[in-house]
């Protein structure tokens, strides 16, 4: 039971390393590479370097921690560089990883049920769609602009 107990708390630390991985790669790379405004394989390039980075920091703070901690944290580190395959697939399939699958699963579907109901169901989807497009009330939003810099300069 206490073999169990342990495994189970490995598990955690590193699942719980995995999303702490993925958020604090993805996010600082997105913000870095939209800022200098690249795009394509440069944009992938500059995502590679700060996910890298910020990958072998966490790798190598987990090298000093003890335990589950250190689970957490190399896991963290090798899932961050890990997700840089995501950002390839990206830039080689625009809409990424998310539009690959609807692809598969649509072919998975036309393979099972046939072309003709496969077309017959997204033609139905898209009429949906453009109706809550057509039907959705847009109201604006009302925000206050602050400008950081006016508090410094007085």
């Amino acid at each position: 039971m206490v073999e169990v107990a342990r495994e189970a708390k490995n598990i955690g630390a590193g699942a719980g390393g995995a999303f702490f991985g993925v958020v604090t790669t993805e996010f600082p790379s997105e913000v870095i590479a939209r800022s200098t405004g690249l795009n394509g394989g440069a944009k992938v390039g500059v995502k590679s370097v700060v996910k890298i980075v910020i990958g072998l920091v966490f790798i190598s703070i987990a090298r000093r921690l003890p335990g589950l901690w250190s689970v957490f944290m190399a896991v963290a580190g090798w899932t961050g560089i890990g997700s840089i395959g995501l950002d390839i697939i990206a830039w080689v399939k625009p809409g990424g990883i998310y539009r690959l699958a609807e692809e598969t699963a649509v072919a998975i579907r036309r393979a099972t049920l046939g072309a003709a109901a496969v077309a017959k169901e997204l033609k139905e989807l898209e009429v949906k769609a453009e109706e809550a497009a057509t039907t959705a009330e847009v109201k604006p939003v009302e925000q206050e602009v602050v400008v950081p810099a006016r508090r410094w300069i007085g």
